[in-house]
């Protein structure tokens, strides 16, 4: 995003970011201010005030995903880190925020304006580290969350790119704005999550500025109670403790704390009173009645296409990329058992049977015991992809805002990252994003009809439900009595049907379909899911999968080899396994054969029964070691290694010489050819090698 950086740089004799204000801080001292700490200090010199007092908040915050961008990735299925997040991962909005960080961009109109992805970092420019260190502290920015007039901008400090006040800009002195402190509020909030990915609810559907200010229709929650809502803040649901924040989503890579955000953290499990739809809140999140529309307000981005040059936007004097938006739009709906898959940057895509890559999509389904049907923006988007290795493609997201021109912020990603760039093709990726905010007032909240009796909000058949067309190897409905399907119009069908079976009959759902009522089914044998391969290399690879041990301590082992009797098993890394939730599992594979497609399925048993995923196939990649030169007239092949990895041919017209000095590692195949062969010691073939000579 600094391209033209040289360009920007100012002269700063002083040495840090405030100095600059200290001369008009001192004559604000002499004026009266006020706030929560009015009388703890007459200067602010940055965070080094707050540390005097602070430095265990401090030294909270610096551990925080806020502060990090990155954390533990329990609840995730896919990335080969005990960490992740934002810096190291690649999205389908802004791409890639690592070389992406902090800087100026240049209007069209010669105007400079802030840049980079830590306009929304509560740093004051300089990366974060895992190290508390004394500079990652005082790069804490207390003011951004904690001060309502406090803004900032970004300048040149000392040759690098630095946030400082923007005095110019603030109602108030930078002094009282350090002084009237207060715990933050929903525009604090607001003042990025908003505004992610671009623009006001650009990115993620169900957050705009209008949160503001909410009237009910927009969100029930949020509304002030003299709209006729509940009048909630962002931290009456996100409730945080040592600054971590709770409420991971579902595409979300980090997780900041254990603690989860429910709805039935205040309305309990049953909240309706009413019989018929407290059943629902087994298999369905409120969100799938309560969210009936998102993007109320403002449109969001749903399909961004990064195969197009810009599109310049007058009003701010930079290219946008070209985008289709939704307002009032129909969340999609798909099962999540609380775990998520997320594509791992660097990784070869691996497109579903569509032809999209999947960013990030929640995980679970009907069989999964705990998953519940949850509303979902569905977004699309076009990325730039290697056309030698399928790896996605980072950019320089400021070139592009600056100039519109695609292809050379692409050239300039590759080369951030250190890669080869030998052009570039692009591909279609697709991320589910959970919807939680904008809830409805509970009189726009869906009918029994949008979905049952000829509604078509859901998807009955894509989730599970369709019912099974025999019973005993009868027709379903003739399996038991006559065919009666004609017995009530559509209107009431489904309503009727399950009144006779289910609350007349006590049938449980497996009677019918191919699961069980929720909660039936537990304790019992154990569910396995085969998600993905990742870091796939000429003889390693990463498997990754869930299992829900369904209340029984259960064992879990990958089954691989080069067909569907596999032969090969390993223990995933978290067995034995326990609890009532889905959990991620993985585990390693080594000494593969470059160039090879290995089939794999992940399997779990407890004391109930054994579970198979389905089978999945990967391929090794090509080896890249090199074979010795060994071959003509009569050649001696002495003193030399076989790498791993490699597939090497010896050939003689007349004769063959092997050794002295000759090893052939692990994993690496040699074939000796020629009349005849004679073999000098010493000459070692490891375990796992393949050796042929032929005369």
């Amino acid at each position: 995003m600094t391209s033209s950086a040289a360009s920007l740089q100012r002269n700063y004799s002083e040495s840090r970011e405030f100095s600059t204000d200290i001369k008009n801080m001192k004559h604000a001292a002499s004026r009266t201010v006020t706030g929560s700490h009015a009388d703890r200090f007459s200067v602010y010199e940055g965070t080094r005030t707050c540390l005097a007092c602070h430095e265990t908040e401090a030294r909270e915050v610096h551990a925080s995903v806020h502060y990090q961008w990155q954390g533990d990735v329990s609840k995730t299925v896919g990335l080969d880190t005990p960490k992740a997040g934002k810096l190291g991962g690649m999205n389908d909005f802004c791409i890639y925020p690592d070389i992406n960080w902090i800087g100026k961009l240049t209007t069209v109109n010669g105007n400079q304006v802030d840049g980079g992805c830590a306009k929304c970092h509560v740093g004051l420019g300089e990366k974060p580290s895992t190290e508390p260190t004394q500079s990652q502290l005082e790069n804490i920015d207390c003011l951004l969350c904690h001060s309502e007039t406090y803004k900032r901008r970004v300048d040149m400090v000392d040759g690098s790119f630095r946030f400082v006040p923007d005095t110019d800009n603030m109602t108030v002195s930078l002094l009282q704005a350090a002084v009237d402190l207060k715990s933050p509020g929903n525009n604090s909030c607001l003042n990025c999550h908003a505004f992610a990915g671009g623009g006001n609810n650009f990115k993620r559907g169900d957050l705009e500025d209008a949160h503001k200010n909410p009237g009910v229709s927009l969100d029930v929650h949020m509304a002030s109670n003299a709209e006729g809502g509940a009048g909630l803040n962002c931290l009456d649901c996100h409730r945080t403790t040592a600054h971590r924040i709770p409420g991971r989503g579902t595409d979300l890579r980090p997780l900041d704390s254990a603690n989860e955000v429910n709805c039935s953290n205040c309305h309990g499990e049953q909240p309706h009173d009413n019989r018929n739809l407290d059943k629902h809140t087994a298999r369905f999140s409120c969100t799938v009645c309560h969210i009936p529309f998102f993007a109320k307000t403002a449109p969001t981005d749903m399909d961004r296409d990064w195969s197009h040059n810009g599109v310049l936007v007058a009003e701010k004097g930079l290219y946008e990329p070209y985008h289709q938006k939704g307002q009032n739009v129909q969340p999609v709906y798909r099962f999540f058992n609380g775990l998520s898959y997320f594509y791992q940057f660097g990784d070869a895509t691996s497109p579903g049977a569509d032809g999209k890559v999947v960013m990030a999509s929640p995980l679970g389904d009907i069989h999964d015991p705990g998953a519940k049907i949850q509303a979902f923006k569905h977004h699309l988007a076009t990325l730039p992809m290697d056309p030698e290795n399928n790896r996605l493609f980072p950019m320089k997201i400021g070139l592009f805002f600056q100039t519109g021109q695609v292809d050379e912020a692409i050239a300039r990603g590759v080369e951030a990252v250190g890669w080869e760039y030998n052009g570039h093709n692009f591909i279609l990726a697709e991320r589910y994003m959970g919807l939680f905010h904008e809830v409805s007032p509970k009189s726009q909240a869906l009918s029994c009809n949008s979905c049952h009796d000829q509604g078509n909000r859901l998807d009955f058949a894509s989730l599970g439900y369709t019912p099974n067309a025999t019973y005993n190897g009868k027709p379903l409905c003739a399996a038991c009595h006559k065919d009666e399907s004609d017995e009530w119009d559509q209107n009431e069908f489904f309503e009727k049907v399950h009144d006779k079976h289910v609350r007349d009959k006590k049938y449980d759902c497996s009677r019918c379909h191919t699961f069980s009522s929720a909660g039936q089914d537990a304790p019992g044998a154990p569910r396995a899911a085969t998600i993905a391969a990742t870091s796939i290399l000429e003889t390693t690879v990463s498997l990754h999968g869930t299992v829900h041990p369904n209340s029984r301590s259960t064992t879990a082992v990958w089954e691989y080899g080069t067909d569907t009797s596999y032969g090969n098993s390993v223990s995933v890394v978290q067995s034995p396994l326990t609890g009532n939730s889905a959990l991620a599992v993985s585990a390693a594979l080594s000494n593969l054969l470059p160039n090879t497609t290995y089939h794999y399925r992940l399997k779990a048993t407890n004391s109930d029964g054994t579970a198979s995923g389905v089978d999945r196939t990967f391929t090794t990649k090509s080896s890249t070691a090199k074979c010795p030169t060994c071959s003509g007239e009569a050649p001696i092949v002495q003193n030399v290694t076989f790498l791993e990895g490699t597939n090497c041919r010896c050939s003689g017209n007349t004769s063959l010489t092997i050794g002295p000095g000759v090893t052939i590692q692990n994993g690496a195949q040699v074939a000796f050819d020629a009349p005849a062969i004679r073999v000098k010691n010493p000459f070692h073939a490891e375990k796992g090698a393949v050796v042929k000579m032929r005369q």
